[in-house]
């Protein structure tokens, strides 16, 4: 009984999608704003909706939020290390 147990796991997991997959680019970076000096995103982060990205400055200086239907990018804080560990919050509005 116990073999069997052990197989039909081993077998599940075998056949299980890979969830152990990289996230890989598909092509070339597209430029959403800006050109010569525009702000460099660290850190995007899609909200759960899928409406905006969340974005912090190298060394994570500030926090920004570019919306996809109006194109703008909206700078929500100006504080030192404020993108370090941001997330969003299961409805998208923080």
């Amino acid at each position: 009984m116990l073999r069997i147990l052990i197989y039909l796991l081993m077998m599940s997991i075998a056949m299980m999608p890979s969830a152990f997959a990289e996230i890989r680019a598909a092509g070339e970076p597209v430029i959403v704003a800006g050109g010569e000096g525009a702000l460099r995103a660290v850190r995007p982060l899609w909200s759960t909706d899928g409406r905006q990205i969340a974005f912090t400055s190298p060394y994570y200086q500030g926090l920004w939020i570019l919306d996809f239907s109006s194109g703008a990018i909206v700078q929500i804080s100006t504080d030192p290390a404020a993108g370090f560990g941001f997330q969003w919050s299961p409805d998208s509005r923080a």
